[in-house]
């Protein structure tokens, strides 16, 4: 199991947060199961996170709402990189 950085855990966090959004509170369940998966995958890095995003992507039916969830969750991943620079 790859090791994942306390910078890429808050991003996650965030991602989560917004996914709860658009399925409500099945959230935490279908994100622990798909950050397992995507972890076991090997690359845990804030680029490996776009992946994560996907995943949890497939849980939302409709296309209009997919499309803006992965595009507020991507926002989470640049949003805490730029702070961190």
């Amino acid at each position: 199991m790859a090791h994942v950085l306390p910078t890429v855990m808050r991003m996650r966090s965030n991602i989560d947060l917004v996914f709860s959004r658009y399925v409500g509170p099945i959230s935490s369940e279908l994100g622990a199961e798909e950050f397992d998966r995507w972890r076991d995958e090997g690359e845990v890095g804030p680029k490996g996170l776009h992946r994560y995003i996907t995943r949890l992507a497939r849980y939302i039916s409709e296309d209009d709402r997919r499309r803006e969830f992965m595009g507020y969750a991507s926002r989470c991943i640049q949003l805490l990189s730029v702070a961190r620079n």
